[in-house]
């Protein structure tokens, strides 16, 4: 760090050294950002305007304002001759990142610095949308999915050690949306929070998982028996009436639990599990608890059978694909479509994307489900676009296994050419919780498929576990925003105000911003003023069979409120 002792900032040498001149005259004193030039030692020379404002601003020292590792890094600059970027500095709540630019012709450094504190905190918004629920301030399923994960390997390393899963359904809830509303709802979230912490110890996990369904991890439980006793103290707690708008009201729960002792439990299998019971306890009677066990695997019979017939189905291509239009809110004219792959089966008719997509995934056969929606998605843009490079694409979305495929870029493309579609007519979409679970290998993949022309879009943003550090380094084209976000904009201002920093942190990072799930004008109209470049949904068009989307493409809709500046 800048040492604070009597002669440390050096004077500046005489204005007529010819050295001096030559060295003021490559200093950038008129910048708008602070920036301080310093010996080979580190000790301040010169300071600019906007640095000596900054520091009068602030009420510190110099010493303050730069990082602890200064002096190491003016050396290391020196030493090397290489610029050192993104080092942060922190004074109070504003933090600075700088830019150390050796200058060895002069015997100097030039240390450039932008206030980042607007970045810092819209990435601290986004780590906490992405760990806790905006709602009740519970963890969400990734923060549980950590400590489930935890937990099963405290479990493997000490095979006495037992905990319990709970999945939580409330009884009841959408009686009472119906009748008091949204927001009355909101406010039984919230109540229903805080009686489940008080039936629980400090050390275990009350998680929100979906809109009314809440898992606790009971870690260390001991004996079977006390897990009983704490469904009961659960269940006796939410029993009791609530009091909302004035109004008595009463909800209770059903409650599925599975328990994790002897042998490891994968999170997932823990989760499936308990909400397996959840369900037969809801069947049976309301306002009950079951905990799972092995006959409850019947239906499984069932998911064997269907997975053979998804097998058959590849073989067969029954597969099609629907396609909902991606709209411009710029122009107000469709810009693209998002592939979505529907089982034209046999039997049961057509059968959307979760009735067989989650089968696919455990069967191991997601990667040739994935490749043949690519294709077909290749093949009906290229007979669908009347002029190939009209500017239209098509998004497909990759699953994580072929995200992790080496030959996944070449594959692509591969099918792109067999096609005759270019490939700026392509994007590839994956979600941020398949990017973070690999970053490197993921980059890696990414840069080939831009290599090819294809561009890359991050589906559901905002809703992953991915760390922003490797984000910024991601060759990416378009984020979009999760429907989770865009379904509460005009009641909720956390996500308004979530939405609002994703839109800005994607166009800092050069990308474009897609908004799914708009099902009203009026998120269509807070996303089009708060500059949100395209949009999908509902309220626009629902996903189309081939014929209908080609019939749309030959007389497009126009998107309420935009007009085409080139009309």
């Amino acid at each position: 760090m800048v040492e604070k002792e009597p002669g440390a900032a050096r004077p500046a040498l005489p204005a007529c050294d010819e050295v001096q001149n030559e060295r003021l005259a490559a200093f950038p004193r008129e910048s708008p950002y602070p920036i301080v030039e310093c010996d080979r030692e580190g000790f301040p020379i010169y300071l600019n305007p906007a640095a000596e404002e900054r520091l009068r601003a602030l009420g510190v020292d110099l010493t303050d304002l730069l990082p602890l590792s200064h002096v190491d890094i003016v050396r290391a600059c020196m030493h090397e001759g290489e610029r050192t970027s993104d080092v942060e500095s922190a004074v109070g709540e504003y933090h600075f990142s700088w830019t150390y630019q050796p200058v060895p012709a002069l015997g100097v450094v030039h240390i450039y610095g932008q206030d980042v504190t607007a970045r810092r905190r819209a990435e601290e918004r986004l780590v906490r949308s992405a760990l806790m629920d905006a709602l009740t301030g519970l963890p969400n399923r990734a923060l549980l999915t950590d400590r489930l994960q935890r937990n099963a390997d405290l479990l493997e390393r000490h095979p006495d050690y037992c905990f319990a899963v709970l999945l939580l359904d409330l009884d009841r809830f959408q009686m009472i949306n119906e009748s008091l509303g949204h927001a009355g709802g909101d406010r039984m979230l919230v109540e229903v929070t805080r009686r489940l912490g008080s039936c629980v110890k400090q050390s275990d996990t009350v998680a929100r998982v979906g809109g009314d369904e809440f898992v606790i991890l009971l870690e260390d439980i001991g004996t079977p028996g006390n897990v009983t006793r704490i469904a009961d103290r659960i269940q006796s707690s939410l029993a009791g009436p609530f009091s909302l708008g004035g109004r008595e009201v009463f909800v209770g729960a059903s409650l599925g639990i599975t328990l994790a002792c002897k042998e490891r439990h994968e999170p997932a299998d823990l989760l499936r599990d308990a909400e397996t019971a959840m369900y037969r306890a809801k069947s049976e009677s309301k306002g009950r608890y079951k905990v799972f066990d092995q006959t409850m695997h019947a239906q499984a019979v069932e998911q064997l059978q269907l997975e053979g017939e998804l097998r058959r189905a590849l073989e067969r291509e029954e597969l099609v694909n629907h396609y909902q239009p991606i709209f411009s809110l710029r122009t107000g004219r469709v810009a693209g479509c998002e592939a979505l792959v529907r089982w034209q089966h046999p039997q049961r008719g057509l059968l959307p994307p979760a009735a067989f997509i989650g089968l696919a995934e455990a069967a191991g056969l997601i990667g040739a489900l994935g490749a043949q929606v690519m294709a077909l998605a290749c093949q009906d843009a290229r007979s669908s676009w009347a002029d190939p490079r009209s500017g239209l694409y098509v998004s497909v979305n990759l699953s994580a296994d072929q995200l992790h495929r080496p030959d996944l870029a070449e594959q692509i493309a591969g099918l792109a050419r067999s096609a005759g579609l270019p490939p700026a007519a392509l994007k590839v979409e994956i979600t941020e919780s398949m990017a973070a679970r690999d970053a490197e290998a993921t980059i890696a993949t990414l840069v080939a498929l831009r290599a090819h022309g294809i561009q890359v879009m991050i589906d559901d943003f905002g809703t992953g576990y991915s760390s922003l550090a490797y984000l910024k380094h991601f060759p990416l084209d378009v984020l979009k925003i999760d429907r989770a976000f865009v379904k509460d904009l005009t009641t909720d201002p956390g996500a308004e105000a979530i939405t609002t920093t994703i839109i800005l942190l994607a166009h800092a990072l050069g990308c474009e911003v897609v908004a799914e799930g708009v099902e009203t004008e009026a998120q269509l109209d807070f996303l089009r003023k708060n500059g949100c470049d395209f949009v999908q949904g509902f309220l626009l068009s629902r996903p189309l069979p081939l014929e209908a989307f080609q019939r749309l493409l030959a007389s497009p809709p126009r998107v309420p409120g935009v007009s085409d500046p080139a009309a």
